[in-house]
């Protein structure tokens, strides 16, 4: 655009935006012009998004999707600082006009639980922008407001859930960069409002996310970091999935020994649960999300019969509400039928999983498909094997 059309857009005169372009990036808009830019970032289509996560971008590092009034980006000392601080750090905000309620925060609990169950029936790019919309519209003003300290901690908490599901949108998009900004700021959100189980569970998000690109050995440091800055906060429950995450990472990174006893201590903590929900965003992680993360963990350990069990089990146990999850379990089992040399029948299997995709919009997806196109290289001659890269071609868009 024109710095006169970019103006009316944003609805600013345009001696705001030719100062913004003289400054370049050191400049800080004013909060109200800000918050112009906010919206209209949080109103552009994906291309855009992609833009400005490219590092030509400003000539500088990559960066979108701004964070909340007075919550920056969380780097390694302030997860340190938060390993051993008594009481929250962040400093509340200024009360404005107006006072957060009670209502208000049911309100944004139950948008949190249907972006939730969106992501998980159809994907991360499915909602993904409406929720980065409603976090800018509605969520970001209400923290700007005084209120009761209790209220107050609620809505940081309800706050940091719906910021870091919409960076495990971006994280299932393979916007990885974008996810990354997001899972920081729900970090900041979650001290500022003393929830220290979420807080870990943030941790442990930005752990499966590492250890997804390979990055195993830091994957390991934010889930031990989950489990001992959570102590005496995490029901059990909470606390067997930071275990999961630190097993699947150990066990990526080739340590058996530490996998196991990390396996182990998530299968005894989950028995402990006793039947109890927990905080709303943990009642995902069940019975059938346990042994698929053990699945994962032993196929990538190279023992298929045990990681056959588990994923089965899972299998048997899962909800047609997570059909991502389905998939998932799906793929991996297929690649232990390979691992135990029985190319048919993990070749029909990769089929049976990729047929009942549907509209799932998820790059996690496509790369668990990739790497077992891969594993099945060395077999090309295989008819099954053919068949599901036929199959694979003919996948609609995700």
């Amino acid at each position: 655009m024109t710095i006169v059309e970019f103006a009316e857009q944003l609805g600013v005169s345009t001696r705001a935006v030719d100062k913004w372009e003289a400054r370049g990036v050191g400049i800080e808009p004013r909060p109200e012009l800000q918050r112009a830019l906010d919206t209209a970032l949080s109103r552009a289509d994906p291309s855009v998004h992609d833009r400005m996560a490219s590092p030509d971008v400003l000539g500088g590092p990559k960066y979108v999707d701004v964070p909340p009034p007075g919550m920056a980006a969380t780097p390694t000392t302030e997860i340190l600082r938060w390993l051993v601080e008594d009481s929250p750090s962040s400093p509340r905000p200024r009360a404005r006009h107006g006072r957060v309620t009670d209502e208000d925060v049911a309100g944004v609990a139950a948008a949190v639980r249907r972006f939730e169950d969106l992501d998980h029936r159809f994907g991360g790019g499915y909602a993904r922008a409406t929720a980065a919309e409603y976090l800018v519209s509605n969520v970001r003003p209400l923290i700007a407001l005084g209120g009761p300290n209790s209220v107050h901690d609620q809505l940081m908490s309800a706050a940091a859930e719906l910021t870091y599901k919409i960076g495990a949108m971006a994280y299932d998009c393979g916007s990885h960069d974008i996810a990354r900004r997001y899972f920081r700021n729900a970090f900041d959100l979650t001290r500022a409002g003393d929830d220290r189980a979420l807080g870990g569970k943030v941790l442990a998000v930005m752990s499966h996310q590492a250890n997804f690109l390979g990055h195993h050995a830091d994957a390991v440091d934010l889930a031990r970091a989950a489990k001992l800055g959570a102590r005496g906060a995490a029901s059990p429950r909470v606390h067997a999935m930071y275990c999961a995450m630190e097993a699947r990472a150990l066990a990526a990174g080739g340590d058996e020994a530490s996998a196991t006893r990390a396996i182990m201590e998530a299968e005894v903590a989950y028995a402990k649960h006793d039947g109890e929900p927990g905080p709303p965003w943990i009642r995902y992680f069940d019975f059938s999300e346990l042994h698929d993360e053990f699945g994962h963990c032993f196929r990538d350990l190279n023992r298929p019969l045990e990681a056959a069990l588990h994923l089965s089990v899972a299998l048997d146990s899962s909800s047609a509400a997570y059909p991502r999850s389905r998939t998932f379990s799906r793929l991996v089992l297929a690649s232990t039928h390979l691992q135990q040399g029985d190319v048919d029948t993990a070749a029909s299997s990769a089929v049976d999983a990729i047929t009942s995709l549907g509209s799932l919009q998820s790059a996690r997806v496509r790369s668990y498909i990739r790497d077992l196109k891969a594993r099945f290289i060395p077999f090309a001659g295989s008819a099954a094997v053919a068949e599901f890269t036929r199959r694979t071609r003919t996948l609609p868009a995700t």
